[in-house]
């Protein structure tokens, strides 16, 4: 299996699927190492259960990361192809798969395209809260960049016709960056 980036079309169901390979990983060398103790030794009271307990740690870190983004699915590969080739030839950023994260909130954002200071989301959760979002990433991305536009919406139409819009506005020198501030929020 090819590894696949953050920000890349299909990254949440292979994100998921390497984090739970090695949450089993992590305990089975936790069961190992704690085994091969008690069998060798007759006791719990030795290294290997040290070594056993520090294992814990990792896999409860990669437990709780698998965890957070376990509700969540790739976008629809026929969606993201569609706005592909709509802002395929111009200098639109387009990341996909985000869950963004917040001390408040957790919510999943299908696709992100950038330009021109401008970002526009496409949210296909109808739950999702589509104005926190925006309100979030405005807060991390105001200080450092300005945003001129930032939308977030749950209707497809919608969302292709704000991209036919983003496809005429002139590229800013600072769209790569944007496009990386607002992956350094995703899980």
């Amino acid at each position: 299996m090819n590894k696949i980036n953050k920000g890349e079309k299909g990254y949440l169901n292979y994100r998921k699927i390497a984090l739970l390979l090695s949450v089993l990983g992590c305990l089975a060398g936790v069961a190992l190492f704690f085994f091969t103790g008690y069998i060798r030794y007759n006791s719990t009271k030795t290294i290997f259960t040290v070594l056993a307990v520090l294992m814990v740690l990792p896999a409860a870190k990669q437990f709780v990361i698998y965890a957070v983004m376990a509700p969540y699915k790739s976008v629809d590969f026929d969606k993201y192809d569609t706005i592909d080739k709509i802002i395929s030839d111009t200098n639109v950023h387009m990341i996909s798969d985000l869950v963004i994260t917040s001390p408040e909130r957790v919510v999943n954002v299908d696709l992100i395209c950038v330009k021109g200071g401008r970002i526009i989301g496409y949210a296909s959760h109808k739950k999702a809260d589509t104005s926190y979002v925006s309100e979030h990433l405005k807060k991390v991305i105001n200080p450092q960049y300005k945003v001129n536009q930032m939308k977030v919406v749950n209707e497809f139409d919608k969302y292709i016709n704000y991209i036919d819009e983003l496809k005429l506005v002139e590229e800013s020198k600072y769209d790569e960056d944007i496009t990386k501030l607002i992956l350094s929020q995703c899980v």
